[in-house]
This record gives structure tokens, C-alpha cells and sequence, in this order.
């Protein structure tokens, strides 16, 4: 059943994908550390995907699938994945989720 992800779901996205992004922009500069920058952003794309699949955003639903998979090819590549694309991911899916949830009750 899909829901409107409340406050707590907001925190913890944001959370995750905050972290996220200010840990590849650290390992980006630190060149010696960059192969790890794909592992991250894998195991964020696993905890925002649960998130959001719990709330009926799944990052494989075909609304959402052009936006995740961009986002995850933007992060796996070295040279711009220091950009926070997780956050900008999460804020659209987080607005867009909430937005078609309140017009499908009115």
C-alpha cells in the first residue's frame, strides 16, 4: 500500500543520502581512496531503495527507474561522483511520491 513518507522516513533518507554524498566527495578527493566510491554508492542505493520501496517509491517502478538509474551511473562515475546526486535523488522521489499521493486523494 502506498503512503506518504512522513518525517521520520524524510530524516532518515536525507541521513543516508547526506552521508553518502559528503563521504564520496572525501574518498573523491582522496584519489587513493576512490575505488571505494562504488561500493557506497551501492550500499546507498540499497538502503534508500528499501526506504522508498517500503513507502510505495521503489527505485525499480517504471515512474521512478529513469531517475535511479541516472542517478546511480552519475555516482559510479569518478569524476563527477562528488556531487550530491543521492540528495537531489531523494528530495525529487520524496516530493514527487508525496505530491501524487495527495492528488490521488483529493
Amino acid at each position: 500500500m502506498e503512503q506518504k513518507i512522513g518525517p521520520g522516513g524524510k530524516g532518515f533518507l536525507f541521513a543516508v543520502a547526506g552521508l553518502t554524498d559528503a563521504l564520496q566527495a572525501f574518498l573523491t578527493w582522496t584519489v587513493i581512496l576512490m575505488p571505494l566510491t562504488p561500493f557506497i554508492s551501492i550500499c546507498a542505493w540499497i538502503a534508500i531503495g528499501l526506504t522508498l520501496a517500503h513507502y510505495g517509491a521503489g527505485p525499480l517502478k517504471a515512474r521512478n527507474a529513469l531517475r535511479s538509474v541516472a542517478t546511480s551511473v552519475a555516482e559510479i562515475v569518478p569524476a563527477i561522483n562528488g556531487l550530491p546526486f543521492w540528495t537531489v535523488y531523494v528530495w525529487s522521489s520524496i516530493l514527487l511520491h508525496n505530491r501524487r499521493i495527495g492528488a490521488k486523494a483529493v
